[in-house]
Protein backbone atom coordinates (compact mmCIF):
# COMPACT_ATOMS: atom_id res chain seq x y z
CA UNK A 1 0.00 0.00 0.00
CA UNK A 2 1.26 2.96 -1.08
CA UNK A 3 0.84 5.40 1.79
CA UNK A 4 1.21 8.69 -0.77
CA UNK A 5 -1.90 7.49 -2.68
CA UNK A 6 -3.95 6.82 0.90
CA UNK A 7 -3.61 10.41 1.92
CA UNK A 8 -3.63 12.42 -0.86
CA UNK A 9 -7.30 10.58 -2.16
CA UNK A 10 -6.79 11.07 -5.67
CA UNK A 11 -6.54 15.00 -5.77
CA UNK A 12 -9.00 15.71 -3.06
CA UNK A 13 -6.84 15.07 0.21
CA UNK A 14 -6.56 18.10 1.22
CA UNK A 15 -10.38 18.73 1.55
CA UNK A 16 -11.04 15.21 3.15
CA UNK A 17 -8.31 15.36 5.46
CA UNK A 18 -9.49 19.07 6.33
CA UNK A 19 -13.25 18.01 6.46
CA UNK A 20 -12.21 14.97 8.80
CA UNK A 21 -10.00 17.34 10.94
CA UNK A 22 -12.68 20.39 11.54
CA UNK A 23 -15.32 17.72 12.44
CA UNK A 24 -13.24 16.27 14.89
CA UNK A 25 -12.41 19.75 16.06
CA UNK A 26 -16.02 20.43 16.58
CA UNK A 27 -16.84 17.31 18.03
CA UNK A 28 -13.88 17.98 20.62
CA UNK A 29 -15.23 21.76 21.50
CA UNK A 30 -18.65 20.30 21.94
CA UNK A 31 -17.68 17.58 24.53
CA UNK A 32 -15.92 20.39 26.41
CA UNK A 33 -18.55 22.96 26.10
CA UNK A 34 -21.10 20.01 27.47
CA UNK A 35 -18.55 19.01 30.52
CA UNK A 36 -18.62 23.06 31.43
CA UNK A 37 -22.38 23.84 31.45
CA UNK A 38 -22.40 20.63 33.05
CA UNK A 39 -20.03 21.92 36.13
CA UNK A 40 -21.54 25.17 35.85
CA UNK A 41 -25.05 23.69 36.32
CA UNK A 42 -23.75 21.28 39.42
CA UNK A 43 -22.38 24.18 40.75
CA UNK A 44 -25.69 26.35 40.91
CA UNK A 45 -27.45 23.51 42.22
CA UNK A 46 -25.14 22.96 45.22
CA UNK A 47 -25.14 26.66 45.73
CA UNK A 48 -28.74 26.62 45.73
CA UNK A 49 -28.75 23.88 48.89
CA UNK A 50 -26.44 25.67 50.83
CA UNK A 51 -28.23 29.36 51.10
CA UNK A 52 -31.59 28.95 52.86
CA UNK A 53 -34.25 30.32 50.89
CA UNK A 54 -36.78 33.01 52.25
CA UNK A 55 -40.28 33.31 51.37
CA UNK A 56 -40.52 37.02 49.57
CA UNK A 57 -44.14 38.32 49.36
CA UNK A 58 -45.25 38.29 45.44
CA UNK A 59 -44.44 41.84 44.11
CA UNK A 60 -48.02 43.86 43.89
CA UNK A 61 -49.76 44.36 40.19
CA UNK A 62 -48.54 48.10 38.83
CA UNK A 63 -51.62 48.89 38.16
CA UNK A 64 -53.12 48.23 41.89
CA UNK A 65 -51.10 51.57 43.06
CA UNK A 66 -53.81 53.85 40.93
CA UNK A 67 -56.82 51.96 41.99
CA UNK A 68 -59.44 54.97 43.75
CA UNK A 69 -60.30 54.30 46.95
CA UNK A 70 -63.89 53.78 47.08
Amino acid sequence: MDWTLFFMRNGYGLYIWGSIGMCAVVFVAEVLALRARRRALQGRVAQMHQTPQTPQMPAAHPSAQFRAEP
